[in-house]
């Protein structure tokens, strides 16, 4: 299954056009289906086909479509920096925690035309050039794993700023579902 990640703001212009608006207004779309190798664009590198559309802010909007565990690869290191955290069961819980979120949150910008976006407003996606040995282990080590409660995908928030408070926020800050889930 491929997930659509959203990476509008991130990479500057990305095409040139005499009348940008008149782009933007277009349904057109354009596709490039991924080579070999991935499709840089500046100073990043993506996996997978890449999808560049006009949005209604008029601007132009990016999406990187590729497999979900491709893209878990370039998340877990941006989300817990191997160089600061590289210990591997630590990445494996980023990778379930990750993987959980996305799968949680599938379709979440739907309307834009993609499934999550890449900033920290949804999990941080840089692409290739990110990625790291460990982190990668990590991925393929719990290839599939989704923490679930009642059968359903957790509420798998994290953040990589919180200075290692979390559980005297829990209560106050997220429903009862997150609470529950850490109880069993």
């Amino acid at each position: 299954m491929k997930r659509r990640v959203g990476v509008e703001g991130q990479l500057g212009p990305v095409a040139q056009v005499d009348d940008p608006h008149a782009a933007c207004r277009a349904a057109a779309r354009v596709r490039i289906d991924p080579p070999a190798a991935p499709l840089e664009i500046e100073s990043r590198a993506y996996r997978g086909a890449l999808e560049i559309f006009g949005n209604t802010r008029r601007a132009l909007t990016v999406v990187n479509e590729l497999p979900l565990e491709e893209y878990l690869r370039g998340v877990v290191p941006n989300e817990l920096n191997p160089a600061a955290f590289g210990q591997l069961e630590a990445l494996k819980a980023q990778a379930v925690a990750a993987r959980t979120y996305i799968q949680r949150n599938l379709g979440q910008y739907q309307r834009e035309g993609y499934d999550v976006c890449a900033t920290d407003a949804c999990q941080v996606y840089f692409g290739v050039l990110t990625e790291d040995a460990l982190a990668s282990q990590a991925v393929l080590e719990t290839r599939g794993v989704v923490a679930t409660y009642d059968g359903k995908p957790i509420r798998a928030l994290y953040s990589s700023a919180s200075g290692g408070v979390s559980e005297a926020s829990i209560a106050t800050s997220w429903a009862s579902e997150a609470i529950q889930a850490c109880r069993h």
